[in-house]
Order: C-alpha cells, then sequence, then structure tokens
C-alpha cells in the first residue's frame, strides 16, 4: 500500500482552499487504496481535526503580514519536524511527499531538511500554481529546489505538476521539466434540478480583492436599478466598499461549506471579473465548482477561464468588464437555449474530469 502525505504549511481553519482541496485528495487518495496523512500547522483553528491530519507545522496563515524576522523564525520551527517525518519516510519508496501551497520559507525548511536525509527512497510531488518570470527570486529557489530535489531522490523519484493546460505549456518552458495535469478534485456537482429562483440571482463568491474585480463589482451595483428583478450577492466583507441596496444580498464573510454548496447549487449566474494578468494562467476553483453544479459561470477576457470556456464554443460568456448595458447583456445570456445547451455539455465533460474520480485516476496512471 502506498503512503501519500500531503505538507500544508498555509492552513489556519476549516475555511478557504486549502482544507476543502486537501479533504478531496484524501478522499481521491482512498479511492485507489492509499493510506493518507497530512502534515498541518500546530494551532489550526478546527473543530475537530481529522484523524489522519497530523498538527507538527509551525503557524504560518497565508493572510498574516510577514517580515523577513517572521519567516526566518517560521523556517527553523519547520525545519524540525520536517526533518523527523523525511527522515521516518527515507527507506519507504512506496511513500509520496506533496507538495502544493508554499512561500519561500517553507521551501528553504524543505531544502535544509532534505540535505540531512541521506540516500532517501521515498517520492516527492510538487505542483506549481504559477508562472513566474526566468529572474523571479521564487522562480530561482523552486530550480534549486528542483535539483535537489532529483540529487537527493533521482529523475524517477520526483514528479512535477499543475492543474491548467496553460500553466503546464510555460512551466515546462521555464523549468524545462515534463509536467502532469491534475484535474480539480472540489467540485459541488448537483444532483437535483435547480430552483426556479424569483430573481435573477449573480453571485460574487470568495474574498473581496481587487484582483477579483472588486471595482468591476462596484460598477455593477450601481447599474443594479435598471434590473429590479436581479439580486446580487456577495460578501459582507464587502460593506465598506460597495454603496448598500435593496438588491444586495450579503453573505458571512467565512461562509459555512454547507451554505457555500447551497449557494453553488442555487445561484443562476457566478461572477468572477478576475484580473487578466493575474488568471492569464492561474485556475479558478470556484470558476470550475459552477460549471460542475449548473452555473452560469462569467470571465474576464485573457483569463484561464475565458480559455477554458473558449475551448467549448462559449466565448459570449466572457466579458472585458467595460461593455456598455452588461446588466441587459448577463440577463439575455441567462435565457439563451444554445448558451444552456452548450454548458451543459462542458458540464458533462467537466463532471467525468474535475472530480475526486477524476483526481485518483490520474495519480494510479503517475505511481
Amino acid at each position: 500500500m502506498r503512503s501519500f502525505y500531503s505538507l500544508i504549511f498555509g492552513l489556519s481553519s476549516e475555511e478557504g482552499h486549502l482544507y476543502h482541496y486537501h479533504r478531496s485528495i484524501e478522499r481521491a487518495v482512498s479511492l485507489i487504496g492509499w493510506k493518507y496523512r497530512a502534515i498541518v500547522p500546530k494551532k489550526c483553528s478546527f473543530s475537530s481535526l481529522p484523524e489522519t491530519w497530523l498538527p507538527r507545522l509551525a503557524f504560518d496563515p497565508w493572510d498574516l503580514s510577514k517580515n523577513f524576522r517572521h519567516r526566518f523564525k517560521t523556517l527553523l520551527r519547520n525545519f524540525f519536524p520536517l526533518r523527523k517525518l523525511l527522515y521516518s519516510l527515507r527507506k519507504d519508496a512506496s511513500a509520496i511527499v506533496f507538495l502544493e501551497s508554499f512561500e519561500l520559507q517553507h521551501l528553504a525548511a524543505l531544502f535544509l531538511a532534505l540535505l540531512f536525509v541521506k540516500k532517501p527512497s521515498f517520492h516527492f510531488w510538487i505542483l506549481h500554481r504559477y508562472c513566474f518570470g526566468k529572474g523571479d527570486v521564487k522562480t530561482i529557489a523552486c530550480r534549486l529546489f528542483h535539483f535537489l530535489l532529483e540529487w537527493k531522490l533521482g529523475n524517477a523519484h520526483v514528479k512535477y505538476l499543475t492543474d491548467s493546460e496553460l500553466l503546464a505549456n510555460a512551466q515546462e518552458l521555464l523549468f524545462s521539466k515534463k509536467i502532469t495535469v491534475l484535474p480539480i478534485p472540489h467540485t459541488y456537482p448537483c444532483t437535483e434540478k435547480r430552483e426556479n429562483n424569483p430573481y435573477l440571482y449573480l453571485w460574487w463568491p470568495g474574498s473581496v480583492r481587487k484582483d477579483k474585480g472588486l471595482i468591476t463589482i462596484q460598477n455593477l451595483t450601481k447599474s443594479l436599478y435598471g434590473q429590479p428583478l436581479m439580486r446580487l450577492v456577495l460578501s459582507e466583507e464587502a460593506k465598506g466598499d460597495i454603496i448598500e441596496n435593496s438588491q444586495l444580498v450579503f453573505l458571512a464573510k467565512n461562509l459555512a461549506s454547507t451554505e457555500y454548496e447551497k449557494w453553488m447549487r442555487s445561484a443562476d449566474v457566478v461572477l468572477l471579473p478576475y484580473a487578466a494578468q493575474i488568471y492569464s494562467h492561474r485556475t479558478s476553483g470556484i470558476f470550475v465548482e459552477a460549471v460542475c453544479a449548473g452555473a452560469i459561470p462569467l470571465a474576464t477576457k485573457g483569463t484561464w477561464m475565458a480559455y477554458e470556456l473558449e475551448k467549448h464554443d462559449l466565448s459570449a460568456l466572457t466579458f472585458s468588464w467595460n461593455e456598455k448595458d452588461i446588466l441587459t447583456q448577463i440577463l439575455q445570456i441567462s435565457k439563451d437555449s444554445k448558451v444552456k445547451l452548450k454548458l451543459t455539455r462542458m458540464r458533462s465533460l467537466y463532471l467525468t474530469y474535475h472530480t475526486e474520480k477524476g483526481f485518483s485516476e490520474v495519480l494510479s496512471i503517475l505511481k
């Protein structure tokens, strides 16, 4: 039996990408009979930590402000538990250490820990979610880490992964490595008929950030008065940035997973006005969830989401967000039977690929 060890450095609670992504991975791993362990920070705020999740790492959440001193202390605090873990796995040729979300201090701690492990036999799989420039500090750090992995473990024991075709193509050029594309496993397929809402609900999920389209949402809010049957759903975190009116529906900042799934299955339209420069290659789990749940996703031209829509002849769902009468266009799209048919076909394909089963199938081939 193979053992799969996820290193989850930035985890702080049960909310957000990290928890749900790795819970999906745990279920996917179990489908092929592998043993799963997650190595997580010691001070995570959990109502109940899963039995297979071991608190060993330094507390270092993504949204925490970090200076050099903090990063260096985090490196030291992670070095000893990582060295202990890697040393315990050194003779286990069936073990896989998996890394998918990390910062430089985490990579540095792993680098040092590996140096102190003689002749390790385990495998190391690293998933890169971003593509940096050739001279970027993170790119240089990743290249050094790749070199160390191959030197210590051998090329056959190292796998390079991502979750986007566009990223894979760019990273193969950047790193001169073969990159394998993984599905996005954490989806919410709608098995029941979607509700006929009295209003057309437009949902802007996730955190309130400029790179996720805050300015676009502000502009759309001003135009809502012309569409009395529309409702814009967003996080209460936006209250300080949005002029409130009766057509806005505010949800809790840290939405419970059951409530999130409920809205993903009931919202008519999911708004993804993300910055094209940042999301040109980068994936969006929310986008995949929206497609699988049967909602209509609207994306920014030039993003990975737009690339996916265009592959399925759905460029009508891509916007620059400066179009005139954009809400009128959205209303027309929501009634367009041709768009719905194309989305149904796209959803059918996604439901056979972007799932825990699809994820497990790729893992079994990688072994």
